[in-house]
C-alpha cells in the first residue's frame, strides 16, 4: 500500500539520474537552485536537470543552491528554505539538514540520508522515519540498507509494508521452501477446517503446475479416467473402477455393492438434462428388484439418456418391470458411453464426475494426479492398467502442451493471487476463483490465533506475493513486470524470479516481438544462474551465467535442436546461446536490473 499523494507537478525527466517523474508532495526535501524570478515571489528553479514553477518563501540569490521543503497547496507548489548551514561549500551539511527536520543525528540516520541522496531522490520525512525505523528493527546491515536502495531505485515510496516486501523478495528465505513449511505447520491443524483445506489444496494445485499437470489435464485426464470404467466390455475400465474404490475406500459413500452402478449413478450429477414429467413418474413408481436408491438414480439417470432405440427399449423394460439392477447397469453403461461419444457435452461439465460419489473432491483430485504423474505404485498395477495410464497420459499431456493458452508461469502466479488488486478493482475476476487463491485466503487467516504457528511463514509469503507487483509498472512507453515465483519441484523446491520489459500493447500485454527478460535462479546443479533473454523481431539471443557454464555448455549441446524447435513452434527462431561465468561486476549490474524502474539504457538492456 502507498502513501498518499498529490501530484500536481509531473517533471518529464529526472531527479539527478532518475530516469521516472517524480512527485512532488508535502514534507519532500530538494534541492536546487532559483533560475528565474518571476512576480509575485514565482520563480522558475531547477532541480536535477529539470525545472518548475514554484512560489518562494523568502528572496533567493539567482544560481546558488539551497535546500527546500516542499508545500503543496492549492493546485500549486511553494518552496521553504531550510535554515542556512544544510549546505556549506556545494556539500551538505547532514547534521544541520536532520536538525532541520528534526529528525534523529545518529550514525544509523546519517547513512540512511547519505544513501537517500546518493540516489538522487528528494527526501520525505516520514519516509525517512519509517526506513529508519526498519533498520532499528532489523539492524543496520547491508542487507537493510540494500532494501531501501532498491525502493529507492525503483522510485517506489517507503512505507512499513513496502519495506517488508521489498525485504522479503531479497532477504528471507525462499518462497517455495516456507510454502513447504506452511503445509506442514497446516497439516498438523484439525483437516475439518475449511480452510485448512483449501490452503493445502491450493499449494498442492501449485505444486501440480509445477510439474506441468494443470488442472485442465487433471479434468481430461479424468474424463477419459470415466469413459474406460463405463465402458461395459473393457476389462482396463473394471480394473481402473477396483483401483479407485480400493485407494480411497473410507471416502466411498454410495452403499451400492455394484461398483458400475455407483459410477454411473454419479454421471446424472453432471449431465443432467431435463425430460418430460410422465416418463419421470413412470420410473419412479416402479417397484420390481430395484432398491429406493437405485430407482432415485434411474429417475434422475434417464434424463441423459440420448434419444433412441437404447432409450426405447430402456424404459419399455422399466415400464414392463423386468429391469434387474444388473441390467440396469449394463444398459446405462451402454447408453451413457454412447452419450459421452456423441453428444455435445462440454468438458467443465464432465470435470465433477465421480465427486458426487465421494464425500470430497480433493481425493479424487489427488488420485487422478497421481496416476497422471505416475506416482500410484505403478509397477504393482495390472499391466493392462500401467499401458492404458502412460498411453493416455501422453495424449493429454502433448494436447495440452501444445493447446495450452495460459503458459506455467501465468497458472502460478494466478494461484498465488499475485495481480488479485488489480483484478478486483478491473472486475476482471470471477468471485467463486478468489477462494482458490493464496493470498487472498492467508490475508483471512493473517489475525487468526487458531493459525498462531504458522504466522511467520504465512507473513512471509504475503510479503513475498506484494513483492513483485511492488517494483512493476509503466515507465513511458515501457512495461517492466517482476515475478517471484515458487517452483515446487520434487528435487528441490525452489524460487524464480523474473523481470522483462518491453512496449504495452493494447490489449495491456508486452510486445512479444520485442521485450527482454531476466530469470535468476538458484538451480540444483547449476547453483545460482541469471539468465538474459533478449528478443528483437522474434530473434531470440540467449545469454546464460553460471558458475559452471564450460560444463553446462557441453551438455547443453545435445539440447539445442529441442531447445530450437520449441522456439520455433511458437514462431521464435534462435539466434545464439552463450554460456558465461559470471563477474561480481556483471551479477551486480543484473541484480540491480531486478529492482531499476530504468527503462534500456546503452547495450546493457534494461529487461
Amino acid at each position: 500500500m502507498q502513501t498518499p499523494s498529490l501530484q500536481l507537478n509531473q517533471l518529464n525527466g529526472t531527479l539527478g539520474q532518475f530516469n521516472s517523474s517524480p512527485k512532488l508532495q508535502t514534507g519532500d526535501i530538494v534541492h536546487g537552485k532559483v533560475v528565474k524570478w518571476h512576480p509575485n515571489q514565482v520563480a522558475e528553479v531547477q532541480i536535477g536537470n529539470k525545472r518548475l514553477m514554484a512560489k518562494m518563501d523568502v528572496p533567493l540569490e539567482v544560481g546558488k543552491g539551497n535546500w527546500f521543503q516542499v508545500e503543496v497547496k492549492d493546485n500549486s507548489v511553494l518552496l521553504k528554505v531550510l535554515p542556512s548551514g544544510t549546505e556549506s561549500q556545494g556539500k551538505t551539511n547532514i547534521d544541520q539538514l536532520l536538525q532541520a527536520l528534526k529528525l534523529p543525528i545518529d550514525k544509523t540516520m546519517k547513512q540512511l540520508v547519505s544513501l537517500w541522496l546518493g540516489q538522487q531522490q528528494s527526501l520525505n520525512k516520514k519516509g525517512l522515519e519509517q526506513a529508519y525505523q526498519f533498520l532499528k528493527e532489523n539492524g543496520s546491515a547491508s542487507e537493510s540498507f540494500q532494501t531501501i536502495k532498491n525502493l529507492l531505485q525503483a522510485n517506489k515510496p517507503i512505507t512499513s509494508l513496502t519495506l517488508q516486501a521489498s525485504n522479503a523478495m531479497i532477504n528471507t528465505s525462499s518462497m517455495s521452501q516456507t510454502l513447504i513449511e506452511l503445509e506442514a505447520s497446516l497439516h498438523q491443524l484439525p483437516s475439518t477446517d475449511k480452510r485448512v483445506a483449501q490452503l493445502l489444496s491450493t499449494i498442492q494445485g501449485i505444486r501440480d503446475a509445477t510439474k506441468g499437470v494443470t488442472k485442465e489435464a487433471v479434468q481430461q485426464f479424468q474424463t477419459k479416467f470415466v469413459e474406460e470404467v463405463l465402458n461395459p466390455s473393457s476389462k482396463t475400465g473394471q480394473q481402473l473402477s477396483e483401483l479407485l474404490q480400493s485407494t480411497y475406500p473410507k471416502n466411498y459413500s454410495s452403499n451400492e455393492s455394484n461398483k458400475s452402478l455407483a459410477l454411473a449413478h454419479s454421471i446424472n450429477q453432471v449431465i443432467f438434462g431435463k425430460e418430460s414429467s410422465d416418463i419421470i413418474q413412470k420410473i419412479a413408481q416402479q417397484k420390481g428388484n430395484l432398491t429406493g436408491e437405485q430407482k432415485e438414480f434411474l429417475t434422475q439417470i434417464v434424463r441423459t439418456l440420448p434419444n433412441g432405440e437404447g432409450k426405447a427399449m430402456f424404459l419399455e423394460q422399466v415400464a414392463k418391470n423386468s429391469l434387474t439392477g444388473e441390467n440396469a447397469v449394463r444398459m446405462i453403461s451402454n447408453l451413457t458411453v454412447e452419450t459421452l461419444s456423441s453428444s455435445s457435452i462440454g468438458r467443465e461439465q464432465l470435470t465433477s464426475i465421480l465427486t458426487s460419489t465421494y464425500k470430497t473432491e480433493q481425493p479424487l483430485t489427488q488420485f487422478f494426479t497421481k496416476l497422471l504423474l505416475h506416482q500410484q505404485n505403478h509397477q504393482q498395477l495390472p499391466i493392462d492398467v500401467q499401458e492404458w495410464i502412460q498411453t493416455t497420459t501422453e495424449q493429454i499431456m502433448a494436447k495440452v502442451d501444445k493447446g495450452s493458452t495460459t503458459p506455467l508461469l501465468s497458472i502460478i502466479s494466478k494461484m498465488l493471487g499475485t495481480d488479485l488488486e488489480n483484478q478486483l478493482r478491473n472486475q476482471t475476476v470471477v468471485t467463486s476463483l478468489i477462494d482458490e487463491q493464496l493470498k487472498p485466503n492467508l490475508l483471512k487467516i493473517l489475525s487468526d490465533p487458531s493459525f498462531a504457528s504458522s504466522k511467520e511463514q504465512i507473513e512471509s509469503i504475503i510479503a513475498k506475493i506484494q513483492g513483485g507487483p511492488l517494483f512493476s509498472g509503466d515507465n513511458g512507453p515501457q512495461h517492466h513486470v517482476t515475478m517471484n515465483l515458487p517452483l515446487l519441484l520434487q528435487e528441490k523446491p525452489l524460487d524464480l524470479t523474473l523481470k522483462w520489459e518491453g512496449k504495452r500493447l493494447d490489449d495491456g500485454s508486452i510486445d512479444p516481438d520485442y521485450c527482454r527478460i531476466l530469470f535468476y535462479l538458484d538451480l540444483p546443479n547449476l547453483h545460482s544462474t541469471i539468465i538474459d533473454m533478449n528478443v528483437q523481431q522474434r530473434i531470440v539471443n540467449l545469454t546464460i551465467y553460471t558458475d559452471k557454464a564450460e560444463e553446462a555448455e557441453v551438455r547443453a549441446s545435445a539440447l539445442m535442436e529441442k531447445i530450437e524447435g520449441g522456439l520455433a513452434s511458437i514462431s521464435y527462431t534462435l539466434s545464439s546461446l552463450k554460456w558465461k561465468l559470471p563477474s561480481e561486476e556483471t551479477v551486480e549490474q543484473r541484480t540491480n536490473r531486478l529492482w531499476s524502474s530504468s527503462s534500456y539504457e546503452g547495450v546493457d538492456i534494461r529487461v
